[in-house]
């Protein structure tokens, strides 16, 4: 079974108006991570910067739910 996070960025869109804090399996690719930063993908650490639990709508580390 997959593990669920949690993104607790307030300003993260993957939640609610009001209600931080969206669900998500899986986590964000390096190549997404560099669409969204603009930080080239051999300076990212995996499971620090991307991979499992970094929420793939705004990059922040999530917390297992």
């Amino acid at each position: 079974m997959a593990k669920v996070y949690e993104c607790r960025n307030a300003s993260c869109s993957l939640g609610t108006v009001g209600n931080p804090g969206g669900r998500f399996t899986g986590g964000m690719t390096a190549e997404a991570k560099t669409l969204l930063t603009g930080q080239p993908a051999e300076h990212m650490k995996k499971d620090e910067d991307y991979g499992e639990g970094i929420c793939p709508n705004c990059g922040q580390k999530g917390k297992v739910v």
